[in-house]
């Protein structure tokens, strides 16, 4: 899932510092005993801790709870996946600033992924440390919940919410419902009141008997999007001459339904009005101002204005409609500001403005890009080196690097422009497993860029040795001992090497690679084994020795009981004995009477060598016998004495 994300967003969102920004919001449910709080933070992290106060008419605020998400040791012992973990820990292990830069990057992608599944499945929310039950409740009472944020000590915000258990009304209903049929499709916007939610959106053909869901997972819309956006929901599958009707229906964060909103027919209507130009690019250089738009179909051509005033004052450019969808300005001066903005024409007139463009007509020519790049590589250092550049303005170069050669957004590894032509790049030796590319361009003193040189690939050798396996299960027979151990997985593994210790002495076991993680010792020495298991990558590199496993070879020889003696107490009768085997681990006592010839236990497993009957009956005989065990469970039976009950 990691590499799934990693694709789909890599590279595409600027880095930013790591902090915990905007605000929290709260839902509550009112259940027959308890009332449950769920909470959306819009800027997950691992070290957010939250602390729950509570206050009613009457009582004072107390604080009742501090949650925070479950530890990653925790995860790991529970037995999740590591695609799970990483939902909750995506940093963890990340070193090096190129780790960090490539989940920075998808970090906010992964928190939609978070959002779903807090509202889907109530254990990844506790998980999360975003879900709180309070048990604790009357009927027929207001409680005022406080919810403070803590990041590393610090009091970040809070929020508060209002829960009355007597009336509590979840706000699930949609009160209106619109849907505009454009040349692209069908847009819908409908009323959100004002909080954020999950919605599922149904439709159905003119020619279907039913509505059909339209999204596979319920789709979440944070109030702060629909008020930017007009449009909430595009269904772009349709024909030119299809018709459609949709409803939506609201489901809160704790995955209950409210009521459909009414159902809406979509048709197709056809706008005659001139459409607005819209995603317009300007560039600038000290020759020509260039303006470029998204071309639109069946109009006249376009107009072009210009102002040196925001507000007012804009001329036309064009004498005649202009056909294509770019424009050349060659007539300015240096050192002003231009506005620009674009119309077009149809039949029925000219259109509104386009947005306005600001142009500022500097020197904006790049230098030449620098040429001949070159890499050589050591452990842990890239030493990079190109031919300079001539040019009278030149600033120096940048250095930047990527993971994806195709990739649109590059890192830079410098801070500023360097004068030298020469660049070493200290990396972790242990960064092996990944390719790199780097790249250089050059930069003048008024900033201005020039395209990228040719890049270079590099690969750091192979130094860091997997991590050591440990045995995780292990069955000890009379002739041979099986031993498990877990799975060492990673890219480069090649096989595990199986080692015996005794004293300071290590000897290797197996004699061909092991490719499974399970073997067999058909010649255990008599007492203690002690065993080593290591994994080998591809480049020889093995893990450590320093954990190992002690196994004793399998005793079937019991214990021996001795001086087995009954003596009669105040508090009953005191069965004693003797067992000096240094396995010893516990007994057994079983009793019997003159009536009942079955023995019974009357003890359950002991430790120790004594043991005191306290349910007697007078005037009987009674028969005891012992079961001593061993550590490897081997069971020593004593004979029989007995006593006699005046």
């Amino acid at each position: 899932m990691k590499k799934f994300i990693l694709i789909l967003v890599l590279l595409a969102m600027s880095i930013q510092a790591e902090m915990i920004k905007n605000d929290i919001g709260i839902y509550a449910d009112v259940q027959k005993n308890k009332i449950e709080l769920k909470w959306i933070v819009k800027n997950y992290s691992s070290a957010n801790v939250y602390k729950i106060y509570r206050s009613a008419k009457g009582e004072p605020e107390k604080l009742i709870g501090i949650v925070k998400p479950i530890s990653y040791e925790k995860l790991k012992r529970d037995g999740y996946s590591e695609d799970y973990i990483f939902q909750f820990y995506p940093y963890k292990g990340a070193k090096t600033l190129d780790d960090r830069i490539r989940i920075r990057q998808i970090d906010e992608k992964i928190n939609v992924f978070r959002i779903i599944q807090l509202a889907k499945n109530l254990q990844f929310a506790k998980n999360l440390g975003q879900y709180f039950s309070d048990p604790n409740i009357k009927k027929d009472t207001k409680y005022r919940y406080k919810i403070i944020l803590e990041n590393n000590g610090k009091k970040i915000l809070q929020k508060i919410i209002l829960v009355d258990t007597a009336y509590y009304k979840r706000n699930n209903s949609i009160k209106w419902l619109q849907g505009t049929r454009t040349n692209h499709g069908v847009l819908l916007n409908w009323d959100i009141a004002n909080s954020s939610a999950f919605y599922d959106i149904y439709r159905k053909k003119k020619t279907q008997n039913r509505f059909q869901k339209l999204n596979q997972n319920p789709i979440f819309i944070d109030k702060s999007f629909a008020l930017k956006h007009k449009t909430l929901f595009r269904d772009l599958h349709l024909t030119p001459k299809e018709e459609a009707s949709y409803y939506v229906q609201k489901i809160d964060i704790f995955g209950k339904k409210g009521k459909p909103t009414y159902h809406i027919n979509v048709k197709k209507s056809i706008n005659t009005q001139p459409k607005i130009v819209k995603d317009i690019f300007l560039k600038n250089s000290d020759r020509q101002i260039i303006l470029r738009w998204g071309k639109i179909d069946k109009i006249l051509g376009y107009n072009v204005y210009r102002s040196t005033n925001y507000g007012g004052g804009f001329i036309k450019l064009n004498q005649k409609p202009i056909k294509k969808a770019v424009f050349f300005d060659r007539n300015f001066k240096l050192g002003q500001n231009y506005y620009y903005y674009i119309t077009t024409i149809n039949m029925q007139g000219e259109s509104k403005a386009s947005k306005k463009m600001l142009a500022y007509a500097k020197d904006a020519t790049p230098p030449p890009f620098p040429l001949n790049l070159k890499a050589s590589v050591k452990a842990g250092l890239v030493t990079l080196s190109w031919r300079g550049v001539k040019a009278k303005d030149l600033l120096g170069y940048k250095i930047y690097m990527s993971m994806d050669k195709t990739a649109k957004q590059w890192a830079m590894v410098t801070k500023e422009a360097i004068s030298k032509t020469t660049f070493v790049h200290k990396r972790p030796k242990t960064l092996s497993r990944h390719v790199y590319y780097y790249r250089v361009s050059a930069v003048d003193k008024n900033f201005n860029e020039s395209a990228p040189s040719n890049s270079v690939m590099i690969k750091l050798p192979d130094v860091t040795p997997p991590s050591q396996p440990i045995v995780t299960k292990f069955i000890v027979y009379p002739n041979k001992i099986v031993l498990d151990w877990n799975r060492i997985i990673v890219y480069d593994f090649d096989h595990y090497n199986l080692y015996r210790k005794k004293g300071k002495n290590i000897i290797k076991l197996n004699t061909k690679p092991l490719i499974r993680n399970h073997f067999i010792d058909t010649k255990p020495q008599k007492g203690i084994n002690e065993y080593i298991i290591t994994a080998v990558d591809k480049s020889g590199n093995e893990s450590a020795k320093n954990q190992s496993q002690k196994i004793n070879a399998l005793d079937l020889k019991p214990v021996t009981i001795t001086n087995v003696t009954v003596k009669k107490i105040k508090e009953g009768t005191k069965i004693s004995f003797s067992c000096k085997d240094k396995d010893y681990k516990g007994f057994e006592v079983f009793r019997s009477s003159g009536s009942d010839k079955r023995y019974y236990n009357i003890s359950n497993f002991q430790k120790g060598n004594s043991f005191t009957d306290k349910h007697l009956l007078g005037k009987r005989t009674y028969f005891y016998k012992l079961k001593a065990y061993d550590m490897m469970g081997n069971i020593r039976e004593s004979d029989v004495v007995e006593v006699k009950i005046k």
